[in-house]
């Protein structure tokens, strides 16, 4: 019940029409099949969103919500997220729907989706209501669900103006990939600027790194974006 929809570029006037109409078909095309409960949208294309396309993602998602879906939101850039921020988008959608890399977001959403299924078997299994709505329920008590992440990667250039960000969620702590990881970035001629961990759900660990090109000082260019991607896709599959 979780649909996972990339956005190919930009979001303005011109173009968000056509967006807002094609969400609406993805969901109304799988109603048959498999009920939407959830969608995501990977944002990593996504560079600007001017104030008509805000409009409109307000209305998408006030319609989802009657609609009982949920919108969620992953790899969205700074200047997106502070355009949001300024329309009062970010308020409406609310932080909680923000996530940095797609699995995560999914992660979230399985867990969201098995404490609602506990809140609605609860109240029909009791005869004395539950004190306080099930939103409420589900913003206590979601965090305290476990689901197991998988290895993933991600690479983004649209999240920091002067670095490209690699994100990687390790089933537990695997300091051997790390060590390769970082000789891979000095094997390819690329910078470790910062870093960051820290663990998930007691037995997995995100990691969040800033890496720049040795040549030009700045983030990386696509075509070594696509190198790093390469070579630390092989070392998640070969670990």
């Amino acid at each position: 019940n979780v649909f996972i929809c990339r956005l190919g570029s930009s979001l303005y006037f011109a173009n968000v029409v056509y967006v807002k109409e094609m969400l609406l078909k993805y969901v109304e095309d799988l109603s048959d099949a498999n009920n939407i409960e959830y969608m995501i949208l990977e944002m990593t294309p996504v560079v600007s969103v001017d104030y008509s396309a805000s409009l409109v993602l307000e209305g998408v998602v006030r319609d989802f919500r009657r609609k009982g879906i949920e919108l969620a939101f992953a790899m969205v850039g700074t200047r997106v997220r502070t355009s949001m921020a300024r329309t009062g988008l970010l308020d409406i959608i609310g932080e909680k729907w923000f996530f940095n890399t797609v699995n995560e977001a999914v992660n979230y959403c399985l867990k969201h989706q098995r404490m609602k299924s506990t809140v609605v078997a609860v109240q029909h299994d009791i005869e004395t209501p539950i004190r306080g709505n099930s939103k409420e329920l589900l913003a206590v008590d979601s965090h305290n669900y476990s689901v197991l992440l998988g290895s993933e990667l991600a690479i983004s250039n649209d999240m920091n103006s002067n670095h490209t960000v690699v994100f990687m969620n390790l089933e537990g702590d695997r300091p051997d990939v790390i060590a390769d990881f970082l000789h891979r970035l000095k094997d390819m001629g690329f910078l470790l600027k910062g870093a960051h961990a820290e663990q998930f759900e007691a037995v997995s660990w995100r990691h969040r790194y800033l890496v720049q090109s040795s040549e030009t000082g700045s983030k990386l260019s696509a075509e070594e974006v696509r190198r790093l991607r390469a070579g630390l896709g092989e070392l998640l599959d070969m670990k």
